[in-house]
């Protein structure tokens, strides 16, 4: 049975086709960490001609000129809410978004990644933002305000822990005062926080190719690596398209090769 409330105007045809359409993502990657990214890439921004943001208020407005894609049926999935947090940081030369490195635990199949702030959405929480807000402060001991949020990011889709049902991701994009140094907290699920410079990854010779094997295909994709961290799979899906939000660049997130990787 679908969990959760049916809109005004749903039908069961339709939710049935929403659930289907989220499931095919899942199913065309086996066990892959990253499942969406084969068949649902985020909609990048068309801003491929504008200058790199200057400011927090200028990413304020292209968020809001931006139209994330809401997937069909999300209501009744599994969902989950992270936060995308942005400081403009002096050391650092101009924006940088908050990443944590979630701690190793066996069954974890996230377990060592680099990630944003966030979790599964509970049943006391009103939205993914509510979500996103409260396991940050759980995961790291930031206090976000919804004040600060600026906006929210397109859908993407994983897969539950460990069940093949689809889980939705929806990241929000929130700022934070420059100079502000948060007293971290960071529990059980993080062994460390770390800001990164979006100019990092706007930098195309700091990208770099991996290959992941999964079944009988091998998937060429991007990732970064930031002080030794690799930051790739469903974390850069979602930065990339903060990326085109803020420095109109865009990259082509995973593609298929045959043979076995070099």
């Amino acid at each position: 049975m679908l969990a959760g409330r049916r809109n005004q105007g749903d039908t069961v045809a339709d939710l049935l086709d929403g659930e289907h359409k989220v499931r095919q993502c899942v199913k065309t990657s086996g066990d892959m960490p990253l499942a969406g990214l084969l068949r649902l890439e985020c909609p990048m921004p068309n801003v491929s001609q504008s200058k790199p943001v200057a400011s927090m208020e200028q990413l304020a407005d292209r968020l809001e000129d931006h139209r994330p894609r809401r997937l069909p049926g999300r209501r009744y999935m599994a969902r989950c809410g992270v936060a995308a947090v942005l400081s403009e940081r002096e050391d650092l030369e101009g924006l940088s978004v908050l990443l944590m490195r979630r701690a190793t635990r066996v069954g974890d199949p996230w377990s060592g990644h680099m990630s944003f702030p966030g979790g599964r959405m509970e049943p006391g929480d009103r939205n993914t933002r509510a979500t996103a807000i409260r396991e940050t402060v759980e995961e790291t001991g930031l206090m976000l305000d919804t004040r600060d949020r600026l906006g929210r990011l397109s859908d993407v889709v994983t897969r539950q822990h460990s069940r093949m049902r689809p889980m939705i991701v929806t990241p929000h994009v929130f700022r934070m005062d420059a100079g502000v140094e948060p007293q971290w907290q960071l529990n059980h699920e993080v062994s460390e926080v770390l800001w990164v410079p979006l100019n990092f990854f706007a930098d195309e010779k700091n990208r770099q190719i991996m290959h992941w094997r999964t079944g009988r295909l091998n998937w060429q994709m991007p990732c970064y690596f930031y002080q030794e961290r690799r930051i790739w799979g469903l974390t850069l899906l979602m930065l990339r398209e903060l990326l085109g939000l803020t420095h109109g660049v865009n990259w082509r997130s995973i593609r298929p090769i045959r043979g076995q990787p070099e």
